[in-house]
Formats: structure tokens, C-alpha cells, sequence
């Protein structure tokens, strides 16, 4: 009986440190754990960067930099405004709230023109507020050895898993690193467009405040750019090059707290249990469709982009993983106040959370909206009894986001044509799988054949989608109508909701509004990870047939396997592209000079970078994707080499994204095509007058010459095999 009674009462212990959650052990333990496993994982990451050509003393500083500037200033922040939760989320929002303070008093230093001062500000906080703590301890240390921490084995289990997960980002930051080499480090180096575009903002930014559009000198630049100051600020801190950090550094402290992020989001929503925040992060991070299948059927395109990778997509929108810092935080924020009530710590965080979302990509806003609305009205239509304490959360919260949001539309849209607009199912209209069908039908002589190819389309893409995932939305479905869902869970499934009617029914861009579906996928793999552990494990036999259960779970483990084949054949750069031989080249790209960047190139632009005023506007003859879609201008318009790492302002290097005004662009063009062939020297220098140009950059390899003479005007200022760069010399 004795032995009973032990086992219970251990039993007991276990069941109450779990309830705890891993979060409030660390706190009791102080910072000794946490300190070791950041130096563990420091450690780890710093091998890796080193083999991929970042240096060790590159290394110190950027860690340094996310310290002082970033963490430090957070917690301050938090310990202000009193926001108390667990000590692992307090991390987490304090991370993202550093990140408001940095791109803020960033964006202020350099409006003001006194950069300088952005070295001292924050780090100065850091220092005193640690210097208090150091104090408040009484010089205890906080390195006790390793062995004076009891720590629980649930927790062991929890950090041996963040450990397997530790290993399997190493080996996919390695496949990341391998295709992508530091500019000049090999020949003829295609890198995915949209890196380097952000790379030329970043590099606006990093010299002025408010930015211009360094593709089209003197053109403002309306962006989501949030992200692009803190780089910016990153690479003015650390002194390191802006490239180095897009293509090495920024993405790992951003990983680490997404994924903490999603691990307390699971915890939260499955009742604090850690199995719970595990399988969160194993079906956020790790499922994704049955589209590496569809991919060998030749069936592919961006709908299969945003699914089959969690990680491609982090890979290659900048301004989606920057999002998600602050999207993860706002679902427990609303989570936490439903069920303790809302306090004006919460009210401040949510607010600023919402401000950063719009600023890093606002596709977070309406989801996180339409979610508070639509449990909103759950409540008034059929829950009144919970109406007291979360209608009152609610209609806060909904108020917070239209207060902000409003008026940040209103400056970002007001002038400009918007992006959005409403037209159904385009999203699955622009899909390959549409266009598949459509080929079957296309000699069909059915009257209603484009119905019948959107009702297949709709299917298809729906079940490739999903997958798994539609027993999950299924089950909630029933639950929902039946009012046995829980609250916690009715929340995310109304996020998912949301994000999937945006995407069907709002067009952004093209395909950007796979972007609110990417939000929504987040609650939806929780749930469904949650549901898995409750429905399969639990309960198996009680609630589906087995043999539901066992093509859900041959479904699960395809969906799994997807990603890694993904990873591994797929990247957003093929490795055909990397190569050090120049008739190698033009045999894979004979318009070579469209999408290459070259040892000289870099060279070149790096020279601009260094010894040259950042104010400099440079004149060159490089720009894509004119208005018409002619055979001469289907190369992507976003190789924006020239810009990104030069870090200078360009007359004219390309059109994309509708900002640059069609009467500004062809006139541009006609005035660039007008220098680089006329022989008449005076009207090569009403051009250079007309743009206040400082700097022409000569492009051997796009067939750039200069047929008039150039002896009074220009002065040649860097030479190399391929590029010559030419000063103006002419009188103010």
C-alpha cells in the first residue's frame, strides 16, 4: 500500500510539473540553464557559419549585438509595463518588443542624422539593467556547474527533442548555406530575386531614413520594410556586410524564437502540457502537402511553395518570418486575457505587436482581426454564458487592431493603388493544377466545361492543400456545431478560417495572398498536432474507423516525408547556377548577363560601396520587365545586383511591384538608351545634369559602351576586366 501511495504521490509531482510547464522550472532555476543552452546552441551555429564563411569575430558581434540590443532592452520593456507570464515567453515577447525598440530608435537616429547615437542608447540600458540584477543577486553566480540543477525528466525529454530539432535545422542551414555562397566567393552566382531585392532595400535604409527606392533614384519607397531597418541596423552595428547577414545570420535567432514560440503556443492551447508544445512544432515545422508527389506528375507551381517547406518559405520572404515574431506572441496574448482577463500590460503589447505586424507583412492583421470576430460572434450567437469575460477581451482586442490598423492603411494605401481586391478563387485559378486540368479539357466538348475544371481544381488543390489535415478540420467542424470545442481551440480554428477564406477570396499581388493561408497553417498544424496525441493516441477505436485512422496516419508520414525530399531536391537556388566556369555558364544561361553575378561585378559594386558617398547616384543601362510583355523583357525584374551591393541609388535598374509611375519609368529608360548611344557630348551631359548623376557604371557584359567623348566629362574611377565606372565631372 505504501508503494502505491509513493507512486500516486509521484505520479502527482509529475502531473503538477507539467502543468507548470518548463517555462516557470527555468525561472526557479534563474538563468543558469538557459545560459548554458544559448552557448550550446551558439557554439553549434558559430561551426557551421564559420564553415560557410562568416568569421569568428563576425560571430561575437552579431551575438553580442541581439544581447544588448535586442533581448536586454525587450525584458526592460517588459519588466516597465509589468507583463508577467512564463519565463520562456517573457523571452520570446521580450525578443519581439526588442526588435520594436532597435528598428524605432534606429529609424529616429538616422531621420535625425545622428546615427552615431543608435551605438549607445539601447546598449546603455542593457548594461544598467544588468548591473541592477548583478547587484539584487549579491554576487551569486550565474554559471553554477551543470550538476547542481535538478531538472525533471520531463523536461530532459523536452530538451533532448530541442536537441534532435537543434541537429536537423544545423543540416538544413548547411543545404541553405551550400546553395547560397557569399557574394564573390565563387563566379556567376544566380541568387533567388528576392533576397537581393530586399538586400537593396536594406541597403536604402542603412544610409537614409525615410527611404527612397534605390532602383529609381528619387522615388519615395512604400514597403513593408520593418524587417529591412532591422537589418539595416544589424549590419550599422556590427559593422558586417548586408549580404552576410541576409544570406547568413539573420534567420538563426529568428528560428529558435519561432520555434519556442510555437512549442508555448501548443502548450498553451493543449492545457500546458509539453507533448503538446513537441507535436506543435513537429506539424508546424515539419508536415506539409502531397506536393512533392504532385511534383513528379509534373504538377507544380506557388500554391505547392507555401505548404510543401515551412522552411523554403522562411528562406525566401524576409518579411513572412519577421511577421511571424510577432504573430505567434499575439495568439497566446489573446489566449492568456480570455481566460484571466485583460490587463493594460496585454493592451500595450497588443498594440505595438499589431503596429509591427502591418509593418512587417499585414497579411497578419486581417487574420488576427477576422479571428477575434469571428469568436465574437461565436459567443453572441451561441455561447452568451461566456460573454461577460471574453466578450469584453474581444471586443478590446478588435478595437486595439482597428484603431491602429485603420489609420495605417489609410497612409500606406491612400496614395497608391492597392494591392488587393476581390476577385474568388483566383488563387486557385493561377495554380498549375488548374492549368492541368484545363489541358484535359481543352478540346473537350462539354458546354460547361470551365465550371466543371474549377469544381476539379478546387478538389484538387483542397486535398493537396490539406491532406491529412481535412479529418482534423472535419472533426472541429462537428465539435463546433455540437459546442464541445474548446475555447482555446475554437480560437485557432477561427485564424485558420480566416486565412483560407483571404486566400480564396482576395487576390494580393498574383499569389502573395498564399501568405494569409501560410498564418492560418500555423493554428491549423497545432490543432491537428493536438488532435493527433487526443484522437489516435487516446482514442483510436472510440471515434474512426481504423481503417481512417490508418490513412491518416500513412497520410501524416507522406506529408512529413515531403518536406525532407523537398529540402533535399529543391532549393531556391539549383546548384547548376554556382559555377566558377564561364562557358559552363553561357552554355546553361546564353543571356547570361540577365541573371549572373560575377567576381567583377561584385568587385565593382563593392568598390562603389566603399569609396563613394552614400548620397551617390549612379547612371547604368540594366532594367527588365518593361510593360510590354515582349520576348526582350521576360527576365524577372528583381536581379537588382547593381543596387544591393553597391548600397548606391540608381538612375533606372528595373520595374517591379508597380512602384515606379509609368511616365517616370519610360522616361527614364528613353534617357538612359539616349546616353549609353548618342554621340553628341552635350546631351550626355544634359542627362547627368537632369539626374544629378555622380557616378556612371559601364556593364561590358550588357554590351554597355559610350560613343561620345567622355575627356571633359567623365573621368574613369575603377576599371576591372568586365565593368568600368566612370566619375562626372561637372560644376554644381
Amino acid at each position: 500500500m505504501k508503494d502505491v501511495n509513493g507512486v500516486i504521490e509521484k505520479f502527482q509531482i509529475m502531473k503538477s510539473s507539467v502543468k507548470n510547464g518548463i517555462g516557470d522550472i527555468i525561472s526557479k532555476l534563474s538563468l543558469q540553464l538557459i545560459i548554458i543552452i544559448a552557448l550550446i546552441f551558439t557554439i553549434c551555429f558559430a561551426v557551421v557559419l564559420i564553415l560557410f564563411g562568416a568569421n569568428g569575430f563576425e560571430i561575437i558581434k552579431f551575438f553580442v549585438y541581439q544581447i544588448f540590443y535586442i533581448q536586454i532592452p525587450g525584458l526592460v520593456g517588459l519588466i516597465i509595463i509589468k507583463y508577467k507570464t512564463t519565463l520562456i515567453k517573457r523571452l520570446i515577447v521580450g525578443y519581439a518588443l526588442g526588435l520594436f525598440f532597435e528598428i524605432s530608435t534606429f529609424a529616429i537616429w538616422t531621420y535625425l542624422n545622428i546615427q552615431f547615437m543608435h551605438y549607445f542608447f539601447l546598449p546603455a540600458i542593457s548594461i544598467i539593467f544588468v548591473a541592477q540584477y548583478l547587484i539584487k543577486q549579491k554576487g551569486i553566480s550565474i554559471l553554477k556547474p551543470i550538476k547542481d540543477l535538478k531538472i525533471s525528466w520531463e523536461h530532459k525529454v523536452v530538451a533532448i527533442f530541442f536537441f534532435i530539432f537543434g541537429v536537423t535545422l544545423f543540416l538544413f542551414f548547411i543545404k541553405y548555406f551550400t546553395l547560397n555562397p557569399l557574394p564573390g566567393s565563387t563566379n556567376f552566382i544566380n541568387y533567388y530575386q528576392d533576397l537581393v531585392w530586399h538586400i537593396g532595400n536594406t541597403a536604402e535604409i542603412k544610409h537614409h531614413f525615410p527611404p527612397q527606392d534605390p532602383r529609381v533614384a528619387g522615388i519615395g519607397f512604400n514597403y513593408y520594410y520593418f524587417v529591412n531597418l532591422h537589418l539595416a541596423s544589424a549590419s550599422v552595428l556590427t559593422n558586417i556586410n548586408v549580404a552576410t547577414i541576409v544570406y547568413r545570420f539573420y534567420l538563426i535567432p529568428f528560428f529558435m524564437f519561432i520555434t519556442l514560440g510555437i512549442y508555448e503556443l501548443g502548450k498553451t492551447i493543449g492545457n500546458n502540457n509539453y507533448k503538446n508544445g513537441i507535436i506543435s512544432v513537429i506539424f508546424t515545422i515539419f508536415t506539409g502537402s502531397l506536393s512533392y508527389i504532385f511534383m513528379k506528375l509534373g504538377i507544380q507551381g506557388a500554391e505547392m511553395m507555401f505548404i510543401y517547406n515551412f522552411f523554403r518559405v522562411l528562406y525566401s520572404s524576409p518579411t513572412f518570418v519577421f511577421g511571424l515574431l510577432f504573430f505567434i506572441p499575439l495568439l497566446w496574448i489573446c489566449l492568456e486575457n480570455i481566460h484571466k482577463g485583460i490587463g493594460k500590460s496585454s493592451v500595450i503589447i497588443f498594440c505595438v505587436f499589431i503596429f509591427m505586424s502591418i509593418g512587417s507583412k499585414a497579411t497578419v492583421v486581417p487574420v488576427i482581426l477576422g479571428g477575434l470576430v469571428l469568436l465574437f460572434l461565436y459567443i453572441i450567437i451561441l455561447r452568451r454564458d461566456l460573454l461577460s469575460s471574453i466578450g469584453k477581451m474581444t471586443i478590446v482586442m478588435i478595437g486595439c487592431t482597428l484603431a491602429i490598423f485603420a489609420p495605417m492603411y489609410y497612409i500606406m494605401y491612400s496614395k497608391h493603388q492597392s494591392i488587393l481586391s476581390i476577385q474568388p478563387l483566383n488563387s486557385i485559378k493561377i495554380t498549375f493544377a488548374y492549368r492541368y486540368i484545363m489541358d484535359i479539357f481543352e478540346n473537350s466538348s462539354l458546354a460547361n466545361y470551365s465550371i466543371l475544371i474549377i469544381i476539379f481544381s478546387v478538389i484538387f488543390v483542397i486535398i493537396g492543400f490539406y491532406g491529412f489535415r481535412l479529418l482534423f478540420i472535419a472533426s472541429h467542424l462537428a465539435r463546433i456545431k455540437n459546442k464541445t470545442v474548446d475555447i482555446n481551440e475554437l480560437f485557432m480554428f477561427s485564424i485558420f478560417f480566416v486565412s483560407a477564406m483571404a486566400t480564396y477570396l482576395i487576390s494580393e499581388k498574383s499569389s502573395g495572398e498564399y501568405y494569409f493561408l501560410m498564418y492560418g497553417l500555423v493554428g491549423l498544424n497545432i490543432l491537428c498536432g493536438i488532435g493527433f496525441i487526443s484522437l489516435f493516441i487516446q482514442s483510436p477505436k472510440i471515434r474512426f474507423k481504423r481503417v481512417m485512422v490508418l490513412i491518416t496516419t500513412i497520410l501524416i508520414i507522406i506529408s512529413l516525408l515531403t518536406v525532407f525530399m523537398v529540402h533535399i531536391y529543391i532549393s531556391p537556388n539549383d546548384v547548376k547556377y554556382l559555377t566558377s566556369d564561364e562557358d559552363a555558364y553561357q552554355k546553361i544561361f546564353p543571356r547570361r548577363y540577365e541573371l549572373q553575378l560575377s567576381k567583377d561585378h561584385y568587385e565593382a559594386l563593392r568598390y562603389l560601396e566603399k569609396e563613394t558617398p552614400k548620397d551617390s547616384i549612379i547612371l547604368s543601362y540594366r532594367f527588365y520587365r518593361e510593360h510590354d510583355q515582349s520576348q526582350a523583357s521576360q527576365s524577372n525584374a528583381r536581379y537588382f545586383y547593381y543596387s544591393a551591393f553597391s548600397e548606391r541609388r540608381f538612375v533606372l535598374e528595373g520595374y517591379a511591384y508597380g512602384n515606379i509611375p509609368s511616365d517616370v519609368f519610360t522616361e527614364r529608360k528613353s534617357d538612359i538608351i539616349s546616353f549609353f548611344t548618342t554621340n553628341d557630348s552635350a546631351i550626355a551631359e544634359e542627362i547627368l545634369i537632369k539626374y544629378n548623376v555622380d557616378y556612371v557604371f559601364v556593364d561590358q557584359w550588357v554590351n554597355n559602351t559610350l560613343s561620345f567623348d567622355t575627356e571633359y566629362i567623365l573621368s574613369l574611377y575603377y576599371e576591372n576586366d568586365t565593368i568600368n565606372i566612370y566619375s562626372v565631372n561637372l560644376d554644381p
